[in-house]
């Protein structure tokens, strides 16, 4: 996990900050924006922008799920 501390658990820039900086260039809300053919509202949000995302195209299945909330 991004900035932390597998020894610790706890956050750390030093374990993870190099990654998180990677991983903002491609999988930023405003980078994934321009590349979305589904759900631009939410990408566009302004308060997304400089969040990291990834597996968001992972499929799943649920089974006997009747509420997702």
């Amino acid at each position: 996990m991004p900035q932390v501390d597998p020894q610790t658990g706890q956050r750390s820039a030093a374990t993870g900050g190099q990654l998180t900086s990677a991983l903002r260039q491609e999988r930023s809300a405003e980078g994934l924006k321009g590349k979305a053919k589904l759900h631009k509202d939410f990408w566009s949000q302004p308060k997304r922008q400089q969040d990291v995302y990834f597996g968001q195209n992972a499929l799943c299945e649920f089974h006997g799920a009747t509420d997702f909330e």
